[in-house]
């Protein structure tokens, strides 16, 4: 059961960083990623933590039941949302610019 849950947690942290990533690639804006801010960056980064995220929740969900997958990846999900709230690629990018010199 416990592989279950930490597979539904990992499931649910890859859902919500795929998710702003992808949203923004197909409107075609500009965010950070670790390869790049382009929107196609970002559209093909997104579909592919799309897919893990699936592979994560399909293997969780394989021998538990869908509440215990539900109930682990919740979790994740908020949490990764709550690092994109509070500007957590954002931050990242500028306190990686910090330590090179370069500007924002």
């Amino acid at each position: 059961m416990w592989t279950e849950a930490i597979c539904g947690f990992v499931g649910g942290l890859l859902a919500g960083n795929a998710a702003p990533h992808f949203l923004k690639g197909i409107a075609r804006e500009s965010y950070p990623t670790l390869l790049g801010d382009s929107a196609l960056v970002n559209l093909v980064a997104g579909w592919a933590g799309l897919l893990l995220a699936m592979a994560f929740l399909s293997l969780a969900g394989a021998s538990a039941s869908w509440l215990v997958v539900e109930l682990s990846a919740a979790p994740g999900v908020l949490v990764m949302g709550v690092f994109h709230a509070l500007g957590g690629a954002f931050w990242l990018k500028r306190r990686a610019a910090r330590r090179t010199g370069e500007r924002d």
